[in-house]
């Protein structure tokens, strides 16, 4: 088909503007699709039901044609048919090798026969869908395989969890961690400055590194303490803040002291220089400043990522504005105070990583709009992508639910149907015995077990926003000085 048809079609419908701005150009856009005989009718009804928010951009568009129209690709058809019955044929393989084919009764060889026979079946199977697959591929036009063949790598792209990141970095961390520990402070004969004191009686106050002298923050927590609940909290945070001494988002945890006060035991911390979000804020919005808004997503998602993928303790309550620092005149944003809870299970990645990326979604909302719960995407000022981005992260958990749902029932299913195989197996098993009583038995192989058919986890990750255009384009790479500038112009009275 001639290249670049889609687009020849998608200006058609805007009348050569470069979004569609509302519905009815939408409707003008999918009739003349159909008539260019680029979309099928069935097609058009999946469509129906992921409209985009208006204004789109042809980009959006085709992206979301792209993962919506196959709800199912033949792919994993394919994989299902070929792993089956390559099982199948190692089977009738092993029949062949150990029994004497001669000595079977009419009635076994019929059986063999069928079961051959829907072997072929399964071949003529996989070939038809390979060849359909060919012949929808071909008849889409060039701007349709272009978005396929790019997001292809992205969809094998695998992203270590934070247990085997722990486990294969735990001598480097170590290592450098030992480098910056401090092992005792002194107070350079002033007196001691103390930031804050609890009701239950822990002390946070400022003390001086003894082998370097630089500030850190002393926390200081009394030998016979009775809050259990405070402790496990924040023996959680230390060593949280350990697991993460290699991010740049966090505020770092840099030892203990339990020798030099008899009272009390000492733990360490660095300090930064950032001020609390809540305190510049005066009721301004960065929705104003595309620069600063894309910086601060982008650093955000870092934050988030370094969270999921290198911190195996999950967090007690969801990290908001009141966690958010922001240090340098807006170029250097972390989190601190945030509640570490236990460590979470290795298998709970994907159901975290789903919780994280609705607290993501939910954080920038209330940089942009003041409102955490803010779901009026199509009246979102901001730009397209980003207001794409945050609203797919808002679905992440009710698509992990529903993802689980789906694989729930598919268990239910297998395990209905191995109910229902186990009984014709000890069915045959029986009948098999009764054979092997025959003279000239033959001894058999055990049959080869085969592993269950992956899939593509074709849903929104972190590791996949770190490549979006968006956030990865070099060609609007941020300058830093103008990141300071808006942020000068936003929050001028009240920065640091």
């Amino acid at each position: 088909m001639e290249g670049g048809k889609l687009k020849h079609v998608f200006l058609q419908a805007t009348s050569g503007n470069n979004e569609i701005m509302n519905k009815e150009t939408w409707n003008f856009f999918m009739s003349l699709l159909m008539k260019a005989q680029l979309l099928s009718f069935a097609e058009k009804e999946t469509l129906e039901k992921y409209i985009p928010s208006f204004p789109a951009s042809f980009e959006s568009i085709i992206a979301t044609m792209a993962q919506v129209v196959d709800t199912k690709p033949e792919i994993h058809q394919i994989v299902e048919h070929a792993l089956r019955l390559h099982s199948r044929l190692i089977q009738g393989r092993d029949t062949f090798e150990m029994w004497d084919i001669s000595s079977l009764s009419p009635n076994e060889l019929c059986m063999l026969v069928l079961k051959l026979y829907a072997d072929l079946a399964s071949v003529k199977k996989v070939q038809s869908i390979l060849e359909k697959s060919l012949e929808k591929l071909n008849s889409y036009s060039e701007d349709i395989q272009r978005v396929v063949y790019d997001k292809i790598y992205d969809k094998y792209k695998t992203a270590e969890t934070a247990h085997v990141y722990q486990q294969e970095n735990i001598t480097r961390l170590e290592k450098e961690w030992h480098k910056e520990k401090v092992r005792a402070v002194q107070y350079r004969n002033r007196p001691i400055k103390i930031n804050k004191e609890y009701t239950n009686g822990v002390i946070k106050q400022l003390g001086y590194c003894a082998r370097r002298d630089i500030p850190v923050e002393v926390v200081k927590i009394p030998r016979n303490f009775l809050d259990y609940q405070f402790m496990q909290d924040f023996i959680n945070e230390a060593d949280a803040l350990k697991q993460l001494f290699f991010s740049n988002y966090f505020h770092k945890f840099l030892g203990f002291d339990d020798l030099s006060d008899e009272n009390y035991n000492l733990y360490f911390f660095d300090i930064l220089r950032g001020l609390n979000y809540k305190k510049i804020y005066n009721n301004k919005s960065i929705i104003s400043s595309d620069v600063l808004m894309k910086f601060w997503s982008k650093e955000l998602l870092n934050a988030f990522t370094d969270l999921l993928h290198k911190c195996t303790h999950s967090l007690k309550t969801p990290a908001g504005l009141q966690n958010l620092f922001v240090e340098d005149n807006g170029i250097k944003v972390y989190f601190k105070g945030l509640v570490y809870g236990d460590i979470r299970p290795e298998y709970s990645h994907e159901e975290t990583e789903a919780v994280y990326l609705v607290m993501y979604s939910k954080l920038m909302l209330e940089l942009i709009t003041d409102n955490a719960e803010y779901n009026d995407y199509p009246n979102l000022a901001i730009d397209l992508n980003l207001k794409c981005i945050l609203e797919e992260c808002s679905k992440a958990y009710d698509r992990y639910k529903d993802r689980r749902d789906e694989e729930n029932q598919e268990e239910l299913k297998k395990s209905a149907k191995d109910k229902t195989v186990a009984r014709k197996l000890d069915t045959e098993a029986s009948r098999m015995k009764e054979f092997g009583k025959m003279p000239e038995k033959k001894s058999r192989l055990p049959i080869k077990k085969m592993a269950e058919p992956g899939y593509l986890n074709d849903h929104l990750t972190f590791m996949r926003l770190q490549v979006h255009p968006y956030f990865s384009s070099q060609e609007q790479e941020v300058d830093l000085a103008l990141v300071m500038e808006e942020y000068e112009r936003i929050f001028g009275a009240n920065k640091q």
